[in-house]
């Protein structure tokens, strides 16, 4: 029997970021799809190895716990949560007691439960350095594969003001690769792959394809009647009488919210901004930033503070609802191309992102979506104002070049099956 562990440190209390909707991604896929995989590398048990202390427990968290671990249950393992103490979870105190209680409890479920292989996806900075603290325990009686999943980096993620801890936490981990030959890095898209070579040295023969996508059979992408939409958007006190423009995401800097609020002046009136944003402790301060340019201005917005799945599907399906604006200063691959996409393949709008990092993958201008130019904030309103002008012929055209897309390219069953051949190959 085999064992297939996979380390996170969201997607079991939340669904509220990238990585959340991956684990939960993975989470249905496996439920819907484990003929499919144990066909390809034999019968598995799988394991979620996760934080303790990471978010306070209320209903809407044990519903996502739940969630879990009924699949995990179901697929005979268990939720092992990994308790790091009083420290913030971004720190690297946090990090250094998550690495090395997830590699004591894996050693500890390999032996005890006799599996003859098990494999590893550990996934962002967290648990980094389980491969190191893994290979380095001698007493292991089994194969091992680890897969390192980096979605995002220092640099990327603080730009000019990198945090030079996390830096070198981020070296040792990938290194890690060079010094050991079950390690490998996740070719999870052409942005990251190309800047874990340019940026840590990482060698181009050890990624393994791990191509970014989505369960596409989920039942997140049916359509919703009408009158749920409806319902959902007055629940919310979002008029349904105006052109809607959606941004959606963390109150981030790196996400770029103050830029489109910065530039929704120039916009073209009778247009309503609609800007859901997920607020964490140390988020207000942003926040407050958000009210304070849109007060400034006198924007037409509703700011929602909080996230449900519900609400940006709802919007995205309605036929008033022009464009998903994605304005990041940094995003090495964003799921919310490729969930607009489904969600607006009937009706709906179109996504504008920002030109850099891994938009330039995913989003070709004008034929499946449409790009501005970071550096030049300006062009921003100019390209929301061209893209409203637009005629429905022109946006259909759109949606369809870009669900198509998805279609051909994101589909996690399929990527994931390449995934497990190239284990097997090892």
């Amino acid at each position: 029997m085999k064992a297939f562990f996979y380390l996170t440190y969201n997607g079991v209390y939340s669904f509220t970021d990238g990585i959340a909707t991956q684990t939960k991604m993975l989470l249905s896929s496996l439920e819907n799809s484990y003929e499919k995989f144990s066909s390809i590398w034999g019968d598995f048990h799988f394991y979620i190895i996760c934080p303790k202390e990471i978010t306070k427990k209320d209903k809407l968290t044990n519903s996502h716990w739940n969630y879990a671990e009924r699949i995990v249950t179901n697929l005979n393992g268990q939720i092992v949560e990994i308790s790091f103490g009083t420290h913030d979870i971004w720190t690297l105190e946090a990090w250094d007691i998550l690495s090395r209680k997830a590699s004591e409890e894996i050693i500890k479920i390999a032996n005890g439960n006799l599996y003859e292989e098990i494999f590893i996806i550990v996934v962002d900075p967290p648990f980094l350095h389980v491969p190191l603290n893994c290979n380095n325990n001698s007493s292991k009686n089994f194969k091992i594969t680890f897969l390192i999943a980096l979605y995002s980096s220092a640099y990327v993620h603080e730009r000019d003001n990198v945090n030079q801890k996390r830096l070198s936490w981020e070296y040792l981990g990938i290194s890690s690769v060079r010094l050991y030959k079950n390690i490998y890095l996740g070719d999870i898209c052409n942005f990251m792959t190309k800047h874990l070579i340019e940026y840590y040295g990482a060698d181009e023969k050890r990624f393994i394809p791990l191509k970014s996508s989505l369960n596409l059979a989920h039942s997140d992408f049916r359509r919703l009647p009408l009158k749920r939409i409806q319902l959902i958007l007055k629940n919310n006190n979002i008029p349904t009488d105006e052109n809607l423009i959606l941004a959606f995401g963390r109150a981030d800097w790196i996400k770029g919210f103050d830029i489109l609020l910065n530039q929704m002046s120039l916009v073209n009136s009778g247009t309503r901004l609609v800007l859901i944003v997920v607020q964490y402790k140390d988020e207000l301060d942003i926040v407050n930033q958000y009210r304070s340019i849109i007060e400034k201005h006198n924007i037409k917005c509703s700011l929602l503070i909080g996230f449900n799945r519900e609400l940006p599907k709802a919007l995205c399906q309605y036929k008033y609802t022009k464009i998903v604006v994605i304005p990041s200063r940094g995003e090495p691959f964003s799921n919310i191309p490729l969930e607009v996409a489904l969600w607006a393949r009937k009706s709906g709008p179109v996504c504008l992102t920002s030109n850099i990092d891994g938009f330039q993958e995913q989003i070709e201008d004008r034929r499946n979506g449409f790009t501005f130019d970071i550096n030049n904030p300006n062009e921003l309103a100019k390209k929301i104002n061209s893209i409203l002008e637009l005629t429905d012929q022109d946006v259909l055209q759109i949606r369809n070049s870009a669900q198509k897309q998805v279609l051909k390219n994101r589909d996690f069953t399929k990527n994931f099956s390449v995934t497990l051949r190239h284990i097997n190959s090892l």
